[in-house]
């Protein structure tokens, strides 16, 4: 199955769908599918720019409200991962998961899908300290903090996934997982980007919590993008290969080199303003994790660490997954030997001409692929199981709820995963009913059935008065998912003192 994968798209829908055209009569290949890395500015009207943490001058309406209106169509089926340059309004609408636009579909927080049977799994937003251990507590209309919170990612995104059976097909973030350098051509990489060369003798270029997910998972690809750079690496997960380079031998070249920044790429236009945010939460302590077993009390929310009630470290649940599993178990299994040796790593640059922003890669699948056919794309049933497992533990508020111990959580993933399986077989026999045609004995389910693209916010408005006001709306697909799990909507409560718009 041939996959094109794009690193930032910057709101450049236009040109990415041209160069894949080029790409495509150059090469000879049809792609399955597109794959965007982030930044993708899903900007419906002017009230989206509101909830877009960008400087001023780049907040424009750009090219996808003309694919949200119907005015143009996604060529190729396109799966999405939030950034830090989102509307972010309209990604937590669509928390879950759900179509942006027709043929466009964002995996919401985090997810995982299947495209004719390969799993690809992805996690939206780029991580900080700071707000990793929070609750999902930002309202609109955004202040000048939450505005750059939203989009930063959460411990209990990162857990869900880490309850993944491991050997997926493909996983997407958008920053790198922490430490990805070290398995590449890292001279090569400080040579191009010589200001990384700082963040890397510190080990903070990228999400620890992304690499601690990849060695867990040991997906046969891993795509990011957000530092505008093409970069390869390969994890070797047998345990024999020989780090190329390492931190402490740049530590001792960081002394000897001035880290001089790069008048071209260091300070990026598009980044400006997070810059004045991180360089205001820099001189905070690194907040200490209180015993996991702990939990605290309301009366002593009042101090930082309060609001980050921690759940089990990452690496406890992505090292034990390949570990534990029933032999009853109908979620995917895996053994050791059959789980890939290595993960190939791929980062790509931002959609400008002259970058490398774009690349076909080749994912191996079970299923056979026809180039006039389209891809099947359905629920991974695994993990709508550990989305009915975790939901009531979805926060909503700044303060987040302490997570289980991975074993009770497979146990909760185990028992929902038997009503998940009743509920698809009963969701497909329907839709086979409906349409006379023969079950072939499998539940899955494909995601249309279930959500349907719908216009919640109108398009753009035109004439003097171009303004808008910002709107909070429930999206049907939202509505549709949670329906589909049986569980309540969390995500669309109305925030106080704001509109109400309604879905059309």
């Amino acid at each position: 199955m041939k996959i094109a994968v794009e690193g930032c798209c910057h709101g450049e829908l236009d040109r990415t769908y041209a160069e894949l055209a080029k790409m495509e009569q150059q090469t000879k290949q049809k792609v399955d599918a597109l794959i965007i890395c982030g930044d993708f500015q899903a900007i419906r009207n002017q009230s989206d720019l509101q909830c877009m943490a960008v400087p001023s001058k780049y907040r424009q309406l750009g090219q996808f409200h003309q694919y949200y209106i119907g005015k143009k169509v996604a060529p190729v089926l396109t799966l999405v991962i939030g950034g830090n340059h989102e509307a972010s309004n309209y990604m937590w609408e669509l928390y879950h998961g759900g179509w942006l636009a027709p043929n466009i579909y964002y995996l919401g927080g985090a997810n995982c899908v299947r495209l004719n049977g390969v799993r690809i799994a992805g996690c939206s937003g780029i991580f900080k300290a700071h707000d990793y251990h929070l609750g999902h507590y930002e309202k609109i209309p955004y202040d000048n903090s939450s505005l750059r919170s939203v989009y930063h990612v959460r411990a209990y995104d990162v857990f869900k996934m880490s309850l993944l059976t491991p050997g997926l097909g493909v996983c997407i973030s958008h920053d790198w997982p922490e430490g990805i350098y070290n398995h590449g051509d890292v001279e090569a990489l400080v040579t191009k980007k010589p200001f990384f060369r700082e963040d890397i003798g510190k080990g903070e270029l990228g999400n620890p919590h992304m690499m601690e997910l990849l060695k867990g998972l040991r997906p046969q690809w891993w795509l990011s993008a957000h530092l505008h750079i093409k970069f390869q690496a390969e994890v070797d997960h047998t345990g024999k290969e020989r780090m190329s380079n390492d931190s402490n031998t740049l530590r001792r070249q960081q002394k000897q080199t001035e880290t001089r920044l790069n008048t071209e790429e260091i300070v990026m236009d598009d980044d400006e303003e997070d810059e004045v945010v991180e360089q205001s939460t820099k001189e905070l302590p690194k907040v200490q994790h209180p015993n996991t077993d702990e939990i605290l009390m309301d009366d002593e929310e009042d101090t930082l660490k309060d609001d980050h009630t921690v759940a089990p470290a990452a690496e406890e649940a992505v090292a034990s997954t390949a570990e534990e599993g029933s032999a009853s178990s109908p979620r995917p299994t895996t053994s050791a030997e059959s789980l890939p040796e290595t993960t190939r790593f791929l980062a790509l640059d931002k959609c400008l001409p002259g970058r490398k922003f774009l690349e076909i890669i080749d994912i191996p699948t079970s299923t056979p692929v026809d180039d006039n056919t389209p891809p099947r794309f359905t629920f991974d049933p695994e993990w709508l199981a550990i989305c009915r497992a975790m939901h009531p533990l979805l926060s909503t508020e700044r303060r987040s709820t302490i997570q289980p111990r991975l074993t009770l959580a497979k146990n909760w993933v185990q028992n929902e995963l038997e009503w998940i399986q009743d509920k698809l077989k009963q969701k497909t026999d329907e839709l086979n009913a409906q349409s006379d045609a023969s079950s072939d004995g499998t539940a899955e389910l494909d995601i249309s059935t279930i959500q349907r693209f719908v216009m919640t916010a109108p398009g753009p408005s035109h004439g003097r008065n171009s303004g808008q006001p910002l709107l909070w709306y429930t999206n049907p697909q939202t509505e549709a998912f949670c329906e589909l799990i049986g569980v309540e909507n969390k995500v669309n409560s109305k925030p106080p003192d704001i509109g109400q718009g309604r879905g059309r």
